[in-house]
């Protein structure tokens, strides 16, 4: 993201000096979601390989940003600690993601922070969707929605479930 390219707009006082900054709702979700990649890399930082199998699914409307490891050999994806996910969940949310939400609430893994559930550790998912569904509260395809730095998803690296 280009943070140079937000275009605020400035309250001023009465000497002309900007004392607030109003931004574009889709301005402040793209400088929302770099926030969040930030702080996730300073709390948590991994050694990365142009390959290292690390993925991002972010949902603005949510506003949950979460980070996995996939594991080719094991074809499982690993939800890292501090990745969020929405503290509600669709009715057509299957049961079994249902269950598991909870399941993770229950052991402590996932706790709620701010509105929102949070990581507390990591979680190895025995396949993407399940996180996905599990991050989002609702149905989802992992191999659509986690994505890696080039903006690519599992589908896209020609991984599929």
């Amino acid at each position: 993201m280009d943070i140079h390219s937000l275009r605020p707009r400035f309250v001023v006082d009465v000497d002309g000096e900007p004392v607030e900054a109003l931004l574009r709702i889709d301005d402040y979700e793209k400088l929302l979601e770099y926030v969040r990649k930030l702080q996730m890399e300073i709390e948590q930082p991994i050694n990365k390989s142009a390959n290292d199998g690390l993925f991002t699914y972010y949902l603005p409307r949510k506003g949950v940003y979460a980070r996995a490891q996939w594991s080719a050999i094991e074809r499982s994806m690993t939800v890292l600690k501090g990745s969020e996910a929405a503290n509600w969940t669709a009715n057509s949310l299957p049961n079994q993601y249902r269950e598991l939400r909870q399941q993770l609430i229950d052991m402590g893994i996932l706790i709620e922070e701010n509105r929102r559930l949070q990581f507390a550790s990591d979680y190895k998912f025995s396949h993407a969707s399940d996180a996905a569904s599990v991050v989002a509260g609702n149905s989802r395809s992992g191999f659509d929605t986690w994505k890696d730095s080039n903006d690519r998803t599992l589908n896209q690296l020609g991984i599929t479930g």
